[in-house]
């Protein structure tokens, strides 16, 4: 705990419980050993394809990318994903959950922007096929 004040210059205390030392000592005697190079990279390729398989199911999905507009759409939409709606349910589902929610939404905007970049590119033609078909003439907006 640190205590501070200033009044006529600035007093400090600082003081330790006992208990917070018991109780780092004894997290630190949990702690994993170090991993060897070759286990680092196991265990980042391991992370890597579970991140990889459980954002791309849900961007896959249409459900997944009408919905993923926002959090807390996109935390409903997830759990139509068996593997999502586990991670999800778990008690503390963390950072871990909320990163891949946000992966499978950037793999969706990204899909979108694509979509849109080709469809721009296709104004002109599609334009053109419009104009040309005599089935959208007279066609309102419902206004």
């Amino acid at each position: 705990m640190d205590t501070a004040f200033a009044h006529s210059g600035v007093h400090r205390w600082e003081a330790t419980a006992t208990w917070h030392i018991d109780l780092t000592d004894a997290a630190q005697a949990f702690t994993r050993p170090p991993l060897s190079r070759a286990q680092e990279e196991t265990e980042r390729k391991e992370r890597d394809a579970l991140i990889e398989r459980l954002a791309t199911e849900p961007a896959a999905m249409p459900a997944f990318r009408r919905g993923a507009a926002t959090d807390p759409d996109a935390r409903a939409a997830a759990y139509r994903c068996d593997e999502m709606a586990a991670l999800l349910d778990q008690p503390n589902p963390g950072w871990i959950a909320s990163y891949l929610l946000r992966e499978a939404r950037a793999r969706v905007d990204t899909q979108a922007a694509r979509l849109y970049g080709d469809l721009e590119a296709d104004l002109p033609t599609i334009a053109a096929e419009l104009a040309a078909d005599d089935t959208s003439r007279g066609a309102t907006t419902g206004r």
